[in-house]
């Protein structure tokens, strides 16, 4: 009697052969609909880690700005540390991108993140006041 039920069992689960098209289309939906929500979100997620990372940027390069006009000008007097060379290469309140890369305060020219016609940093503003070196306002970028 148990070996016929067991039979009897074994027979039903080796007819099932696949899904039914019921059930196929249910997993295609359930999968849409997770598609539908997960795509936006991970859309955001991305565009907000590029925004981090363009201001991040940019607080580096006006990092890089103030300690660069530090070493070669710390009086603000156009001159080198040394006192006896003038400072080249600094015009109109704003050091290039280019000249932190040769300085050696920065590894490479860094590329902003967002889509924009321009992504390419070129310029920081700096000013001496108060017997020290400030970089804020807008970097130029090109």
């Amino acid at each position: 009697m148990l070996k016929k039920m067991m039979n009897t069992r074994f027979k039903l689960l080796k007819n099932q052969k696949g899904l039914t098209l019921v059930e196929l289309l249910a997993v295609i939906v359930i999968l849409g609909v997770i598609a539908a929500i997960a795509v936006p979100a991970i859309g955001g997620v991305i565009s907000n880690s590029k925004k981090n990372a363009d201001t991040q940027t940019e607080l580096l390069l006006h990092d890089a700005a103030v300690r660069y006009m530090t070493d070669v000008d710390p009086d603000g007097n156009g001159l080198l540390a040394d006192g006896t060379t003038a400072v080249t290469g600094y015009a109109s309140g704003a050091i290039t991108v280019a000249q932190l890369v040769t300085a050696g305060y920065l590894k490479e020219a860094p590329k902003k993140q967002q889509l924009t016609t321009a992504n390419t940093y070129t310029s920081i503003p700096v000013t001496f006041t108060n017997s020290s070196w400030t970089s804020t306002g807008t970097i130029t970028v090109s």
